[in-house]
């Protein structure tokens, strides 16, 4: 899971560590990348695709599948057991949904609560056809096509594009 803290930024914080507890919850083992070896103030730009290659780096040679998946994204749990058993086959890339649908940081509370379910939320936008927020392959097949291009820098879904139109 890519992840840079912002200390300014709480609400995100909050969803970071929101996210972070279903994976766990759901018996998941999440591996948290910056992709930088120390964080300070002059600290180049996230790069998300190098906090991706940290983290898929580090799975090799520990799990055969390996979960791609954003600090702000949660799946459906059915569907991603299902991606995880397609993945499995070597040369395998499962995007496990094509609808990013983005849910405010305003039902937090309410889910940690339990008053609401994640199904029952209201979307504040959706993107459709996205490839983006989550995908699930093989560690080997992963840097077989790549990795992620790590010359995005500060952007939002050009390197998830990029790494599809290199795997497909």
């Amino acid at each position: 899971m890519p992840w840079r803290p912002e200390p300014d930024n709480l609400a995100r914080q909050e969803i970071y560590e929101y996210v972070r507890a279903w994976w766990e919850g759901h018996g998941y083992v999440v591996i948290t990348a910056t992709g930088d070896e120390q964080i300070t103030y002059d600290s180049p730009p996230f790069s998300l695709s190098r906090a991706r290659n940290e983290a898929v780096l580090q799975t090799m040679g520990i799990w055969d599948v390996v979960i791609v998946a954003d600090a702000d994204t949660i799946p459906e749990l059915e569907v991603i057991q299902e991606a995880v058993r397609l993945a499995a086959d070597e040369g395998t890339v499962v995007y496990p949904f094509d609808d990013y649908i983005y849910l405010d940081v305003g039902f937090l509370p309410a889910l940690r609560a339990g008053q609401i379910t994640i199904d029952r939320l209201t979307s504040r936008w959706m993107m459709k056809g996205s490839v983006g927020g989550v995908m699930v392959t093989t560690p080997t097949t992963y840097f077989d096509f790549g990795g992620m291009d790590d010359r995005f820098e500060a952007t939002w879904g050009f390197e998830d594009n990029a790494f599809v139109a290199v795997a497909d």
